[in-house]
């Protein structure tokens, strides 16, 4: 369902709503006029009753276009409290209700995109750390590689110095040192 529009040039896969249509209920509206206490004694003009009722078939028409307008959006709220899921349905009181309840939508579609904000972020933060330590640890194997290749126990040392100042903290920096120490050991 789409909404309904004034313009004449748009279609709508169902009928579209006229005047006319509603001028049956119109004239009788506008009939009713000379029922009132304050016109009953007048003759009814057939002429100024059609007039009238034209008038009110064109708001009446008006009325029900704004009316599918709203059941429209109203649909579409639905749709939206639905993927949201449990939370579109619960009452202040904790009450379930049966219906999407449309006045807390704005409210957890907020929470929804502050939380998937803050998901963003984490993850961001997570991959920076990720690279950050996986060039950390390309420097370390580097270093390491060129550890090997030295001649003497105090560039083993001086490289060591140098290996342990990248590292941070932890299991990782642990069993580097265990292994710097037995490259150390073995050198003359």
């Amino acid at each position: 369902m789409e909404p309904t529009t004034n313009n004449a040039s748009e279609t709508s896969a169902k009928a579209k709503l006229t005047p006319e249509q509603f001028m049956e209920e119109a004239r009788m509206a506008a009939a009713q006029c000379w029922c009132d206490e304050s016109t009953k004694g007048k003759e009814m003009d057939a002429t100024l009753a059609e007039a009238v009722a034209g008038r009110i078939a064109v708001w009446m028409c008006e009325s029900a276009r704004q009316m599918e307008n709203v059941a429209y959006y109203q649909g579409l709220l639905d749709r939206i409290g639905k993927a949201i899921g449990e939370r579109a349905f619960i009452c202040d009181d904790g009450s379930v209700s049966g219906v999407v309840l449309r006045a807390k939508l704005p409210e957890l579609v907020e929470a929804l995109v502050v939380n998937d904000a803050q998901l963003m972020r984490q993850n961001f933060e997570a991959t920076r750390d990720a690279s950050v330590k996986a060039a950390k640890l390309h420097r370390v194997r580097a270093a390491l590689a060129h550890m090997v290749g030295a001649d003497t126990v105090e560039e083993l040392v001086a490289m060591k110095s140098a290996v342990l100042a990248m590292m941070p903290e932890g299991e990782d920096r642990t069993k580097t040192i265990e292994a710097i120490e037995a490259l150390i050991e073995v050198r003359p």
